[in-house]
């Protein structure tokens, strides 16, 4: 299952995956859009090898009730690759009240990957790969998503893909000896509309968005890294980690502290009642 399947660097992944004869359920925010994405790809990799899914990740009765609809038809499933990304400049929030940055990035990828774990947790082993960024904080600051007074719209992007890395490290921590291997990514600078959706697009923005839009590889170099940590054979086994250009990279200290990952885990789920620690307990007791 591939987030955020119908552009950018999902989208390649999706397509890849298909070539290679893998079933891949398309995960979109619309219906119309998952319908159209997972149409498309089979007519351009000549397989029917697309299924198709679709929930705002803002919504997390959407989110539930497409995990629902999925667990349902595909009782294991190998892989979850959380692709699905999000960044503005400007503050916006979600219906639940939550900026927006924060509830796509990474409520809507821990509440979906929670969902789906009864299917990840199979006598197969299994592999959840969510793609953060190089750029991800130094340094926790939750306050960061608290209001638009002061709102960086970037320091929060930074922000979400340090929250991926706190939520990778200590999941893979709490699903470890279960066949579950939890990894995340760095793509590289992927010229996508996230990309320009971060830069902006003002008049002083403009130069550094064409140096940017120079610099960085297109969608299909941008999956390698997702790809090869979600295929290779050499990685069974192998969770925890933080891979850049398909090797494994240590990510910022912070990433890292145990202390750091409690805290997050706590804070969401204070905000959102999403804890990941306590789920994880509840269906390895069942």
């Amino acid at each position: 299952m591939v987030t955020g399947a119908n552009r950018g660097i999902g989208r390649a992944i999706a397509g890849e995956l298909g070539e290679r004869g893998h079933r891949v359920i398309c995960l979109c925010r619309t219906e119309e859009r998952a319908r159209q994405t997972a149409h498309e790809l089979a007519q351009e990799v000549g397989r029917e090898s697309f299924g198709w899914a679709h929930a705002d990740l803002t919504r997390p009765d959407q989110i539930e009730a497409a995990a629902k609809t999925i667990r349902e038809r595909h009782p294991s499933i190998d892989l979850l690759m959380n692709n699905a990304g999000y960044s503005t400049l400007e503050y916006r929030e979600s219906e639940e009240g939550v900026e927006e940055t924060l509830a796509i990035n990474h409520l809507g990828t821990v509440r979906l990957t929670l969902a789906l774990l009864p299917s990840l947790l199979t006598p197969d082993a299994s592999r959840i790969v969510i793609v953060s960024s190089q750029a991800h904080s130094r340094k926790w600051a939750p306050e960061t998503f608290d209001g638009p007074k002061g709102f960086d719209g970037r320091q929060a992007y930074a922000q979400a893909k340090l929250l991926n890395l706190l939520f990778t490290l200590d999941l893979a921590r709490a699903l470890d000896h279960t066949g579950v291997d939890v990894n995340a990514v760095h793509p590289g600078l992927v010229a996508t509309g996230l990309l320009d959706d971060l830069i902006g697009s003002s008049l002083l923005a403009t130069p550094f968005l064409a140096l940017a839009r120079l610099i960085a590889k297109g969608p299909a170099d941008g999956a390698e890294t997702p790809i090869h940590v979600a295929t290779a054979s050499e990685l069974e086994g192998s969770s925890g980690g933080y891979f850049v250009k398909r090797k494994r990279r240590n990510p910022r200290p912070v990433a890292e502290d145990r202390k750091v990952q409690e805290e997050a885990r706590r804070w969401t789920a204070e905000l959102a009642g999403v804890d990941w620690g306590a789920r994880v307990e509840d269906l390895l007791a069942d």
